[in-house]
């Protein structure tokens, strides 16, 4: 598959970045045209991150029995489907439903994605370039999404987003087939899945990514109320530098896959000392009133979050290469989670004396203490 297949990968998470992401480029309009509150366009997205993680695991095992490419384009055509179908009028019963209907779609491609970039051209750098394409996908709505809402209104996001599904669909459907998980000629081996979670050793694998994995996008949720409320800086520039914590990974991820690939032995080393740097970083931007301390620690948030993503995906395959997928699809769950979990609670802190400062600590210490269950050499050697 080679090209081909890193090509479709990369669609793959682009389409999918751009669907998560695209409803927050535009809330205060939705907001108007759906005739809700911001918090209930807020909503839109947090169902399908919830929905999504929930189908992490049921999505690997379908990829594991199908293929990646089978599951890729059914993912990506429930993505289509659910956008256009959002298209129909704006009503808030139909939004509702359809974001979560999106959850399932984007759960399906997000995993075969994963596999498709494991087995392309590359390996673990492509399995980078694939996990910076979902920032991509992400930073792209943001910037193009609120350009054409004038000419599109409320349908602005529904309709990029099946048109670039559509897009996806066609690059996947060129790429080769991808053969799934055979032994003895069974399309998976029997109580495959239900071994790799019961396996500690993926498990370790999952919650040492979960800090690195979930905090860019934790702290990036936060960062500019963070400088609005405690230090006073317009929405404009808290913007542009919490910008820095989701674009330092679409860097950082490729980065990693590189690593991995030309000094696989230096990349535990790497996971331990971006995540001490990244600590330092979220801890650097509670002292809101320091241009360059603010500044470095949302890039630091961003790129030390990135650097471990090929080692945790690339180990979690290796260590259970009867069901690749399933374990791939636990150590995103465990991220997922975290980050379902501690966006809203992120949240709460802002009642609380500092202004979310407290948020900021207690999330660098979740990132540092997910050192602690770093896999033995002997494991991921």
């Amino acid at each position: 598959m080679r090209a081909g297949g890193l090509s479709a990968s990369i669609c793959i998470g682009t389409a999918i970045g751009w669907s998560m992401s695209n409803i927050g480029a535009v809330a205060p309009q939705l907001a108007h045209d759906y005739r809700l509150s911001i918090a209930s366009v807020g909503l839109l997205t947090t169902v399908v991150f919830l929905v999504h993680t929930l189908l992490q695991i049921p999505a690997g095992r379908l990829v594991d029995r199908l293929g990646a490419r089978q599951v890729g384009l059914l993912g990506l055509g429930g993505i289509a489907c659910v956008n256009a179908a959002t298209l129909v009028a704006p009503q808030p019963w139909l939004v509702f439903a359809a974001r979560s209907a999106l959850g399932v779609a984007t759960g399906l491609a997000f995993v075969a994605g994963i596999d498709l970039s494991r087995q392309a051209a590359g390996g673990p750098f492509a399995l980078g370039l694939y996990g910076a394409s979902t920032g991509l996908g992400g930073g792209l709505a943001v910037a193009i999404v609120p350009q054409v809402e004038r000419a599109l209104q409320w349908r602005a996001p529904f309709l990029t987003a099946a048109v670039l599904a559509v897009a996806a669909i066609t690059v996947l459907a060129a790429a080769p087939a991808t053969p799934p998980v055979r032994r003895a000629g069974a399309a998976l081996p029997r109580g495959a899945a239900g071994a790799v979670l019961r396996d500690r050793r993926v498990w370790r694998v999952g919650l040492m990514m979960a800090g690195p994995s979930g905090m860019s996008l934790i702290l990036g949720t936060w960062i500019v109320t963070l400088l609005v409320k405690a230090g006073d800086w317009t929405t404009r520039e808290a913007g542009l530098i919490g910008s820095l914590a989701l674009i330092g990974g679409v860097f950082a991820r490729p980065a990693s896959g590189w690593v991995m690939r030309a000094h696989p032995h230096a990349m535990r080393s790497l996971t331990v000392g971006s995540t001490i740097v990244g600590v330092a970083g979220a801890v650097a931007l509670t002292e809101v009133h320091d241009l360059g301390l603010v500044v470095a620690g949302s890039a630091l948030i961003g790129i030390c979050s990135g650097l471990p993503f090929a080692y945790g995906y690339t180990m979690a395959a290796r260590l259970r290469p009867d069901a690749p997928a399933v374990a791939a699809a636990m150590v995103n769950a465990c991220g997922l989670s975290l980050i379902v979990l501690s966006i809203p609670l992120m949240g709460l802190t802002f009642a609380l004396p500092g202004h979310g400062r407290i948020g900021f600590w207690a999330a660098s210490a979740l990132w540092l203490a997910a050192l602690a269950f770093l896999p033995p050499r002997h494991e991921t050697a």
